[in-house]
């Protein structure tokens, strides 16, 4: 038969052999003989009006046996825990080694009372007859002593499962973090170059058509706009009122490339600057707007833009002129980045539709949590 640990890594309690927990151990069995004692004193002096200080000193000294006893017990019980398979086997183990231990006890003890009680001796058959009355106590206590280990190895065993769970959970956690903060960096990076080429072909255009002015003002407008987008590359929130500046100079750069066909509105609530929204998150919107309500056709239309609070949530509104959805979705890098974004950023605490209204065009309505 082996040996069953309570588990692997689990922990035990603390080393015996530490002066300190010596110190501790010694303290309760010598705090125990104190209160038998005082116990015996006492009913001897209510009885007999008179204590028999030897035999009560020598009898409550028994006590102190265990001091050398505690260790082995708790090997024991260390060694063979109450598996959930064997607990039937180490059960039948602590009963026989519960009988050895009291074994034990109850002859040592009777040497020592023989060998320290010199005065009017008692033969050792009359003492092992006496003390016979405290062998199922010494039973008792066996038991006693191998519950209270098991007790706090598998309360230490329990705290550090939960150490252990926690750990993982911050670790996990932590992954999860990395893996949308990684998720979101990729999402951008693909609008930045989408952005670019969308842009470099409409100067492009003004350059083949002459408009050499309008391409510098262009030029301009981008340099400025990509220098607001690389100040903010690596924050995956910012402030409303800078996500608006950029829209702003995108909508410059689109004005200026269709001239008097792009009239722009702009209703934004000035207290919602400070709400904090996903980095580069509107301009995909407003661009959709103008490749479907603005640049095919010849007539000039209206990309409005709104922002309002509606109790803790922030909402913000992209409307457009154009023929709105007729029975078909708006698919493309941008709108498809920007709902992975919004999904990866607020899970399921977040809205967004997609609509006709009543006065045409295609209106995008995004809701997320207010966050100042």
């Amino acid at each position: 038969m082996t040996s069953q640990p309570l588990t692997a890594g689990a922990p035990a309690l603390p080393d015996l052999n530490r002066p300190l927990v010596r110190w501790l151990v010694g303290g309760f069995w010598l705090l125990v003989a104190v209160i038998n004692f005082s116990q015996s004193a006492v009913s001897d002096y209510i009885n007999f009006d008179k204590i028999d200080w030897p035999r009560h000193v020598i009898l409550s000294g028994g006590w102190l046996i265990w001091f050398f006893l505690t260790p082995l017990v708790v090997r024991i019980a260390r060694c063979w825990s109450l598996e959930q398979n064997t607990w039937y086997r180490s059960l039948l183990f602590h009963l026989a080694a519960g009988l050895g231990i009291a074994t034990i006890h109850w002859l040592t003890e009777a040497g020592l009372l023989r060998l320290i009680w010199t005065t009017n001796p008692i033969p050792l058959a009359i003492w092992l007859v006496k003390l016979s009355y405290k062998f199922h106590v010494n039973i008792l206590i066996y038991f006693a002593v191998a519950g209270a280990y098991y007790a706090l190895a598998y309360y230490h065993q329990y705290r550090t499962y939960q150490y252990e769970a926690s750990r993982l959970e911050l670790k996990t956690t932590q992954l999860e973090a990395s893996l949308a903060q990684a998720q979101l960096q990729s999402l951008k990076m693909q609008l930045n170059p989408h952005f670019l080429f969308n842009t470099h072909h409409a100067i492009m255009s003004l350059v083949l058509q002459d408009r050499k002015e309008q391409a510098v003002r262009m030029l301009n407008r981008l340099s400025d706009l990509l220098r607001m987008t690389l100040e903010s590359t690596h924050e995956p929130e910012i402030p409303l009122r800078q996500e608006l500046e950029v829209v702003s100079l995108y909508l410059e750069i689109q004005q200026i490339r269709f001239e008097n066909r792009l009239q722009v509105r702009m209703e934004v609530d000035p207290d919602c600057l400070p709400a904090r929204v996903p980095n580069m998150f509107l301009q995909p919107l407003v661009e959709n707007a103008v490749q479907h309500g603005i640049a095919p056709y010849a007539r000039s239309g209206t990309i409005q833009l709104g922002v309002a609070r509606r109790d803790s949530r922030l909402e913000l509104t992209v409307c457009d002129s154009g023929p709105g959805l007729n029975g078909e979705a708006r698919e493309g890098t941008g709108l498809r980045n920007t709902l992975q974004r919004l999904e990866t950023m607020y899970g399921p605490d977040h809205r967004f539709t997609l609509e006709n209204p009543a006065s045409g065009g295609l209106l995008v309505t995004i809701q997320i949590p207010f966050r100042p």
